[in-house]
């Protein structure tokens, strides 16, 4: 028989067609041209499912990596402030300024300024009752 000779004989088509389903798995009959269309479809959503992950995944990653850059210079900046403040604040209120300028030259809440003065005293006790010991 040559390669590309149709198959002709109806029983031999019918035994084709019937351990073709078998092999693809298929639930209804199909010729040989359907059995590959349908393979290559397959082939088709199996790549681009992977392409479209990987492509899924590598712009996941970009965007947790901008966000986390953007969150590390968020927080760097609030502990940057968070350390002046702790350095600053205790000087400028030993200098004679109240907790209301103190507020004003930085800006903020007068709890956040008697927040840092407090700690600052609960600190500087903590190191008195070292020495002491």
């Amino acid at each position: 028989m040559e390669r590309n000779h149709r198959i002709t004989n109806s029983e031999i088509q019918a035994n084709f067609e019937r351990d073709l389903i078998t092999l693809t798995k298929a639930d209804i009959p199909m010729g040989l041209r359907e059995a590959i269309l349908a393979d290559v479809k397959n082939q088709g959503l199996e790549e681009g499912l992977e392409i479209g992950l990987a492509k899924g995944i590598e712009q996941g990653i970009e965007q947790g990596i901008e966000q986390g850059i953007e969150q590390g210079i968020e927080q760097g900046i609030e502990i940057g402030e968070a350390n002046l403040l702790s350095l600053t604040v205790p000087a400028l209120y030993q200098k004679g300024l109240s907790v209301e300028e103190i507020a004003i030259i930085y800006q903020t809440s007068i709890e956040k300024i008697e927040e840092v003065l407090a700690h600052a005293q609960n600190e500087q006790h903590k190191e008195t009752d070292l020495e002491e010991e």
